[in-house]
Formats: C-alpha cells, structure tokens, sequence
C-alpha cells in the first residue's frame, strides 16, 4: 500500500522492488486467505487452505498472488522475486528424474514460473576455498529458468564482490 501511494503522491524514486522471499510473501497471502476461511465458513474448523470447502482456498490464494504481482507489474520499477530452490522428484509412466526448481508447486508455483520475464536459477559451489555461483537462465529437463529475450547469457559467473556483480548484471538491462 505504501508503494502505490507513494507513486499516486507521485514520490515514487524507486527503480526495482525486491521480495524476498517469495516463500514468505506466499505465506503472507495464505494466512489473509485462512483468515477469510474462518470469516466465511464459522461453522468449520479452519486452520489451513485445505480446510476451505471446495478447493476455494487454493483458487482463492492464487488469484490473491496473481492480483499482488500484476499490481506490482503497474509501478514503473523492476519487480525481483527472490525464491528458493528444491530438488524435486518428477514422476512420468516410463521413468523419474529430480529437477531444480522453486520451492513453491501447484498452481501458484506455475503462475510464478511463467510471470517474470527471468527465472534465474543460481548454481553456488566452492573451487578449493572460493565460492562461485554460476547463472543459469536456460531450461532443462532438470532445470527451471528462462530469460526472455536472452537478455542474461547463460552460464554467467558471478565473483566474491556483490558490487561488481551487480553492475555486471544491471548492464544487462540498460
């Protein structure tokens, strides 16, 4: 709320708006869902989204999020989801294989894979006693990212200096 009114005020100086992390903004939208759960259902024990009659909690959870992000997509500023990655089992008739992608599934956990622009999956590792995190921004069978346009070249390395990093990576976009 402060954001848009800020930008209604026309004060807004802010070039990109950062979340992190996507897990706890979910989270955030999940227990204004509950809490409309209980508000509508007082007949019902409601302690999570499952609990709302009909599978309404999830829809109702996702169009909130859905609702959040494309509010966010009206400011003029960068909108930076900052999610976690799990090692997830896919299970097809003929075999599984584990992939690397956000921590978030179902429905939400799509909308948020297709929404941005990029999905950059980081790949941190040590060489010897030095950290290196490799960007990776296409997909594979084992690996959700994109970024549309090739905008972030894939495999793009990442040094110990956030600073330069950040120059690096904000040259991208200029």
């Amino acid at each position: 709320g402060a954001l848009f009114e800020l930008y209604h005020a026309k004060k807004f100086d802010y070039e990109t708006i950062v979340i992190d992390t996507i897990d706890r903004f979910i989270d955030y939208a999940n227990e204004d869902v509950i809490e409309r759960g209980k508000q509508k259902f007082t007949k019902l024990e409601i302690n999570g989204i499952g609990d709302i009659p009909n599978g309404a909690g999830w829809n109702w959870a996702t169009q909130l999020i859905s609702y959040a992000l494309a509010k966010l997509e009206s400011l003029p500023a960068a909108v930076v989801l900052v999610g976690h990655i799990k090692d997830a089992e896919i299970k097809e008739p003929t075999r599984s294989y584990h992939k690397s992608t956000i921590t978030i599934g179902g429905k939400t956990g799509e909308n948020l894979l297709h929404w941005p622009d990029h999905t950059i999956n980081i790949e941190a590792r040590f060489l010897g006693d030095k950290l290196q995190r490799i960007l990776h921004t296409k997909p594979t069978q084992t690996r959700d990212a994109k970024s549309r346009g090739n905008v972030v070249p894939e495999g793009m390395a990442w040094g110990p200096d956030s600073k330069e990093n950040y120059q690096a990576f904000r040259k991208l976009f200029d």
